[in-house]
């Protein structure tokens, strides 16, 4: 008796929300649109990152460690650029310097690449900036400095590395950082080497392995979502064998990726390996909502009566399966915030706000949109 009486208050609940959400459409349907336009907004400064520190526990040694020696000396990311052939000339050195100088002063990296370093400099240190005026000089200078074991000489055969230092840490810095040393390597020439690898700049390092990654992975993202919606929204078409509905019942879903961007940028989060995924399950998952509810109004329409009792009928209904859908399953999701592996934690946590966000949507929009639709009828 005490069940059957509280799941009857959950739907005269949810009835007296749907005929609210019924007399009150248009001012739902302008917010709606207000909150999805504000979001369209803010959706390209979304970033994208990848760092250890999501994908390890919180207070792992390693990662205290690593962001001290940050705090001390600045970024630990390096973008190599590969030297091949005859550099360990005088003139040769002076290009590397040269070319250093040109990328670290570069007015668009200032403040995230520090420095640089290449054998260039460790023979220009050595010899207090005093460069041999002969290989044989500078085969000396070398020869010297690994006796003493005094610095560190990239060197193998007749190639070596020029290291520059990012301070940046999402993959936006990168690929900026990356972008900018790979045009001046482009823009490069010399007769004694050469700083290309099968006629494309040679430029390799973490920086430049996440910029090439993200710069592949968001598109495809985008594309691989739009192409979701789009088979989403044909099949609706069939289903319901009307267009009016099969848009109608999609809507909320592109309402909700929308409000999934704005939640990143008002949290400060950026897009990982992880966070990527709950867009696909926002698509399964809130599709589910929208057929349901679109399916119930359908019927409830059939029977006759004001958009009022039609929207009430449908919400105290159907409103309590789908309402208990999506409280256990966002449950079930929201356990693993618990996780002490910081991106495991947030995808607990983003999966179950975009199942509340489609349960919300879903709600709010259909309820409001065909009973304007049976208004306007």
């Amino acid at each position: 008796m005490g069940r059957a009486k509280r799941e009857g208050g959950v739907s005269r609940g949810l009835a007296s929300l749907g005929r609210g959400i019924s007399r009150h459409r248009k001012v739902i349907l302008l917010g709606l649109a207000v909150t999805v336009v504000l979001s369209a907004l803010v959706a390209p400064r979304v970033g994208s990152t990848m760092s250890f520190n999501l994908l390890l526990p919180s207070g792992v040694e390693s990662l205290q460690t690593q962001h001290r020696m940050e705090e001390l000396f600045g970024g630990q990311n390096q973008l190599f650029v590969l030297v091949q052939g005859d550099f360990l000339q005088p003139q040769a050195l002076q290009q590397l310097l040269a070319l250093e100088r040109e990328v670290v002063g570069d007015p668009r990296v200032r403040g995230l690449i520090g420095g640089s370093y290449s054998v260039a400099d460790a023979v220009y240190g050595y010899t207090l900036g005093n460069l041999p005026q002969t290989k044989e000089g500078v085969l000396e200078v070398l020869e010297n400095l690994r006796r003493t074991n005094s610095v560190f000489l990239p060197l193998s055969g007749e190639k070596t590395l020029v290291i520059f230092y990012v301070l940046g840490r999402t993959d936006r810095d990168f690929k900026k950082a990356t972008e900018v040393v790979r045009e001046h390597v482009r823009n490069f020439s010399s007769p004694l080497f050469t700083l290309r690898l099968d006629g494309e700049p040679a430029v390799g390092g973490a920086p430049a392995v996440i910029s090439d990654l993200f710069s592949r992975v968001i598109p495809n993202m985008v594309k691989t979502t739009v192409l979701a919606l789009l088979a989403c929204f044909f099949v609706l078409i069939l289903l319901f064998r009307s267009p009016v509905v099969g848009t109608l019942t999609i809507l909320p879903v592109g309402m909700v990726v929308m409000w999934e961007l704005a939640t990143f940028y008002l949290l400060g989060w950026s897009l990982d390996v992880f966070t990527l995924g709950s867009f696909s399950l926002m698509i399964g998952m809130g599709i589910d909502y929208s057929v349901q509810l679109s399916s119930r109004l359908g019927e409830e329409k059939g029977k006759g009566g004001s958009p009022e009792e039609i929207a009430s009928r449908t919400a105290g209904s159907i409103g309590r399966a789908v309402l208990a859908s999506a409280v256990t399953m966002g449950g079930g999701f929201l356990v693993l915030s618990l996780s002490r592996m910081p991106a495991m934690a947030r995808f607990g946590e983003l999966v179950a706000l975009v199942i509340f966000y489609a349960f919300l949507a879903a709600l709010l929009f259909l309820l409001s949109v065909f009973s304007f639709e049976r208004k306007k009828g």
